[in-house]
């Protein structure tokens, strides 16, 4: 039921009210919406509670011929109960920073996409399931929980893995340690070294997913995107375009 219907229930209730749910909607069908809607009811008293279970009322009333009679009764709550807001936990900042996973504006873990991998992660192997998703029913958590054990089941079985080989690489000759690159890289994959010459940037193969942001960032041009070199673009540019002459 939405925020602006249960003001509207509340206000124009002749009668008692029964305890119902405010459940969030499944994601995607602005949530956001809904929370905001809610504001409206702290002016009522208790703002949130925990659900209360209601159990019937047993009463024996005395027959003319000395035999009890039992009668059920329900009681009428005066109150509407409404459930606390699911908040992420604690330690989702984290396990973000450390497994190199994204958050969504609500600081809930963000998968890598919501119809094509709804279990999975940017970063490779690691993958998601439950309320650290979104608020959700058990329901819903089990079946999303049996979706992420068959996707780790894939990697397991297997004897190896293989890896992309459009990722990333540093010349360190052209390398000038400005940073620009570590501090554009969404998956942690790039970091200083100590060589020689220097601090210099260098990329971690495993975690770069070749996206090129960096590669298009430097000043220098001292990173490049292995498969995808400017002189390769320049010559497929050529193969279509004879005529055209590069600058």
């Amino acid at each position: 039921m939405k925020g602006a219907t249960v003001i509207d229930l509340i206000n124009g209730s002749k009668k008692p009210l029964f305890t119902f749910e405010l459940l969030p909607p499944l994601k995607g069908h602005s949530i956001e919406r809904i929370y905001h809607t809610i504001e409206g009811l702290l002016e009522y008293s208790p703002a949130y509670i925990n659900f209360t279970s209601h159990r019937n009322e047993v009463v024996l009333t005395e027959r003319p011929d000395g035999l009890l009679e039992k009668h059920t009764t329900r009681k009428r709550p005066g109150t509407i109960a409404l459930a606390a807001a699911v908040i992420p936990a604690a330690g989702t900042q984290e396990v973000s920073r450390l497994f190199k996973v994204a958050l969504n504006p609500d600081g809930f873990l963000q998968e890598a996409h919501v119809k094509l991998r709804p279990v999975d992660f940017a970063a490779d192997g690691v993958f998601l399931c439950g309320t650290a998703h979104y608020p959700k029913h058990i329901s819903e958590a089990i079946s999303q929980a049996y979706g992420a054990a068959g996707r780790a089941a894939t990697i397991l079985t297997k004897d190896s893995v293989v890896a992309s080989g459009a990722v990333c690489e540093v010349k360190e000759t052209d390398c000038v340690s400005c940073g620009a690159c570590i501090s554009l890289c969404t998956y942690g994959a790039i970091e200083f070294v100590d060589t020689p010459q220097g601090k210099k940037a260098r990329v971690n193969p495993v975690l770069c997913k070749g996206d090129g942001l960096c590669n298009s960032r430097c000043p220098t041009g001292a990173i490049v995107l292995k498969h995808f070199t400017d002189e390769e673009i320049y010559r497929q540019i050529d193969a279509e375009v004879p005529d055209l002459k590069r600058a």
